[in-house]
């Protein structure tokens, strides 16, 4: 729209929109409640559900037609979570796993999101490629993380399904990459949910490191929320509040606190695409004029950002006086972008108390430390030769040696910060050392990294790998200590000097790095700058090269001693688009810094090469699984027609049933298929209804082949209707009922009824038909009416191993051990409705714990 905008106004051609008058987001009243009890986001979203179901939650602007949005209310987004959900479990997803998501900001990635959490797993945020010149680095780096999480599932936009097939061939892990419409498809029948607590895992976040040491932050619910709340009282949130936000939501700062946070407290949130601001910073701005946002967030760049593009014409009608709290963080921040930013709006309402600047990391869910209420940011202007000297920040003596750091506030309600030493002992006010904290929502660690979490605690305080001070109970960052260079004794702060050299003429404003090489032979460590410029000329070149090397000298007493220009955006960035120095420092070391990119197709068949390796590796293994099912099937069928012959003999039915169980047994042993019982079954004599968990379609023989004598399962008329199936499991015994029609429900308790009094034993599935889902269904109540009517006991049964060696609709049988867990007979307690409820949640309960399966809500 732009291109075609600057096209036809030099053309002299007059440029007019239809401007749509914006339409009111309906807010709570001031101080309505909110979900003090909710263990869990979803469980807050049920809360709304109930409170107010068709207030709107989410209002997603959309990118290509301005003015133009989608409204998301509260029963909305739980009803397609819930779609997502069954989509998800009827994929065969299992409580804990883990589901990694990759898609753009809008409707489906809130839907999905919540979706995974209602189906027990785990959501993996991970972000899509940014550009793709780096498609390939891109997808090298996911398929660590996926194969770090060890995801099932992986869900993305259709375009990017190529791709994820390749990330698919190299993760072991990975069962299937799906959409967010596939999951809706096959989730229109609801299924039945599992029970989620407040210690289940809520997310992993991956943090920014390095491609092969990827770091997984383990968040459960209770420190998710425990972070949420705390947020929530820093700012003063209340029912009545705006989220303005633009911030992706692969990062913690967009998806914990601009999301889940406004979600817990019922806020309405408008939400725009990340690359709406990046092309035009001021339609943030015009969001929270438009809708009286109250809260909004973003980096330090951001901020520039409206201050260094946006023109006066943007800011015609602009009114910022809603906007109360603007937190500024994810980032170090300038005390020059604040001042401009606060100069430049103010006219339009903007009020520096609202400046929030705040600290956090993921690893402590997203907050930290936030600056007060209505006090704005503070600033402290220090001495820069004795903080790089002797840590000691103290004030300046002049203009030329102050380096000034703006505060981040005080430590959250119930968090704890401190500023400790190398040996670890706490250090005085206006020291700098390593910044330690601990609070309710520390992770327990990073996933499936020991080595990194040897070095996340000490003495129960989390190293943060910032460094900092103290000043009147403010913490001032003045760096991170990885990044710290030093030179003949001196700590310089790289943050200072890169902010510095982006104001140089032919510096890209934000393109700087500053890091340190090892210099082997002076023992110390060598100031290297590398700035992204797009001047061309060779003289223009030197004579910025020169500029660069000057300041320097300036700024920190010694000049760089390598100074590299390249080309706009050749640094590398993470997610959130931090520099990353350690990154930029091998890109030089190796000679790809500032290298043209292959091509994307080229970049793929790389990839797709790399991957190679690992699918081979993989092919003995799943060619012996193919084999072995070959094998299987030859084994099966033979049997198969001897047990039909069996039941086709002209003899007693316990007869049949002991040659049919022999026959059984000796095709376990054929298969590999060991089977081990614990506990014991009453006695044969004894009439009784067993009862056990559904998961495979083995299941009956499993059962048929541990009991004694003849015992008469209950199975659905489909399967009698079903030309030999039915007449080969008549002939073993097995009963024969309507399911799903309450008309007969009364006929088929009698008939089963009747086959306790009879003397056999009556073996039964409650949960009904099998399901791809994972869990443990609801029972029906067929089985414990007969046990109630017949006054005879219920034998809870737990079977473990059986999807594993056949999982539901899948014809690839597995070799495996199957256990089968016997629990103590349970009598019922009366003959009455209440009676036969109490039966079944005491059977179901005993059922759960003998088989390990978790326990699925209605």
């Amino acid at each position: 729209r732009d291109w075609l905008d600057a096209v036809r106004a030099a053309r002299g051609e007059t440029i007019e929109r239809e401007v749509r008058p914006p339409t009111p987001l309906l807010r709570r009243a001031a101080g309505e409640p909110r979900p003090d009890d909710a263990a869990t986001l979803t469980e807050a979203l049920a809360w709304h559900v109930e409170a107010h179901p068709e207030l709107v939650c989410l209002r997603l602007l959309e990118t290509d037609r301005p003015g133009a949005f989608e409204d998301v209310s509260y029963a909305s987004l739980a009803h397609q979570s819930r779609v997502v959900a069954s989509g998800l479990l009827a994929q065969g997803l299992d409580r804990g796993e883990r589901v990694a998501i990759m898609l753009p900001t809008g409707r489906e990635y809130f839907v999905v999101f919540l979706g995974v959490l209602l189906a027990g797993g785990v959501p993996v945020p991970i972000y899509p490629p940014a550009q793709m010149a780096v498609l390939e680095a891109h997808l090298t780096r996911q398929s660590h993380l996926l194969e770090n999480a060890g995801a099932t599932l992986l869900v993305t936009v259709p375009e990017a399904m190529v791709a994820a097939r390749l990330v698919r061939a190299r993760v072991a892990s990975l069962r299937k990459v799906c959409s967010p419409q596939s999951l809706v498809d096959v989730g229109h029948q609801p299924l039945p949910l599992p029970e989620v607590g407040a210690d289940d895992m809520a997310l992993i976040q991956y943090t920014s490191g390095s491609t092969g040491d990827p770091k997984g932050v383990v968040l459960t619910n209770r420190q998710l929320i425990s972070n949420i709340v705390s947020m929530g009282g820093a700012v003063d949130i209340d029912s009545s509040d705006v989220l303005v936000s633009w911030l992706p939501l692969y990062h913690d700062m967009g998806l914990i606190g601009c999301w889940h946070a406004p979600l817990y407290f019922g806020v309405p949130i408008v939400v725009m695409s990340p690359l709406t601001f990046l092309a035009h910073p001021v339609s943030w701005l015009r969001a929270i004029s438009t809708y009286s946002g109250t809260l909004s967030a973003g980096p330090n760049f951001a901020y520039q950002s409206c201050v260094d593009r946006i023109t006066d014409a943007d800011l015609v009608g602009l009114d910022l006086s809603s906007w109360r709290v603007a937190i500024n963080g994810s980032e170090p921040v300038s005390e020059s972008t604040v001042d401009r930013f606060v100069e430049r709006f103010a006219p339009f309402g903007f009020r520096r108390t609202a400046m929030f600047p705040a600290y956090g990391l993921a690893e402590m869910g997203v907050g930290v430390a936030f600056t007060q209420v209505g006090h704005g940011p503070r600033a402290d202007t220090v001495d820069r030769v004795a903080l790089q000297e002797s840590g000691r920040a103290v004030a300046a003596t002049g203009p030329t040696a102050a380096v000034t750091i703006v505060g981040c506030g005080r430590a959250l309600p119930g968090y704890e910060i401190r500023i400790v030493g190398p040996r670890g002992e706490e250090l005085a006010e206006r020291t700098e050392g390593t910044v330690e904290c601990r609070g309710p929502s520390a992770t327990s660690g990073y996933f499936k990294n020991d080595a990194a979490n040897r070095s996340l605690w000490h003495e129960g305080w989390l190293d943060t790998g910032d460094l900092g001070y103290f000043a009147d109970g403010d913490l001032f960052l003045t760096g991170r200590s990885k990044d710290l260079v030093i030179r003949g004794g001196r700590k310089l702060h790289p943050e200072e000097l890169e902010q510095s050299l982006g104001g140089i003429d032919g510096v890209i404003r934000g393109g700087v790095a500053v890091f340190a090489r090892a210099d082997s032979r002076l023992g110390t460590e060598q100031v290297v700058v590398v700035a992204e410029t797009e001047l061309k000329d060779p003289h223009a070149r030197v004579a910025l090269e020169g500029a660069i090397a000057k300041r320097g000298l300036e700024l920190l007493g010694v000049a760089p001693d390598e100074v590299v220009l390249t080309t706009r955006g050749a640094l590398p960035r993470t997610a959130s688009g931090k520099l990353r120095r350690s990154a930029t420092r091998d890109a030089l070391a190796s000679g790809e810094l500032g290298r043209r990119p292959a091509s994307v197709p080229v970049q793929l068949v790389r990839f797709a090469w790399s991957g190679l390796g690992p699918m081979v590796r993989r092919v003995p293994g799943a060619l012996r699984d193919w084999l072995y099912a070959v094998y299987a099937w030859v084994v099966v069928v033979p049997i198969g027609l001897c047990v039909w012959v069996v039941s086709l003999a002209p003899l007693s039915l316990r007869r049949r049933c002991a040659m049919a169980r022999s026959i059984g047994h000796v095709a376990c042993r054929m298969l590999r298929v060991s089977l081990e019982v614990e506990g014991t079954l009453p006695r044969a004599t004894q009439p009784l209804v067993v009862t056990a968990n559904h998961s495979s379609l083995i299941d009956g023989v499993v059962l048929f082949l541990i009991c004694e004598g003849p015992v008469a399962f209950v199975t659905s008329t489909d399967l009698e209707r079903r030309w030999g199936l039915g007449r080969l499991l008549g002939r073993f015994g097995c009963v024969f009922v309507e399911r799903g029609d309450p008309r007969r429900s009364v006929e088929s308790v009698e008939k089963l009824v009747g086959v306790v009094h009879s003397g056999r034993w009556l073996a039964i599935f409650p949960e009904g038909s099998l399901s791809g889902a994972r869990g443990l269904r609801t029972f029906h109540l067929g089985a414990f009416d007969a046990a109630v009517a017949a006054a005879c006991p219920v034998v809870p049964v737990g079977l473990k191993g059986t999807r594993e060696i056949l999982s539901p609709g899948s014809l690839r049988p597995h070799p495996g051990r199957v256990r089968v867990v016997v629990g103590a007979p349970v009598l019922p307690t009366g003959a009455d409705f209440a009676a036969r409820v109490s039966l079944r949640d005491a059977v179901r309960h005993t059922v759960a714990e003998l088989s390990g399966e978790n326990s699925l809500a209605t």
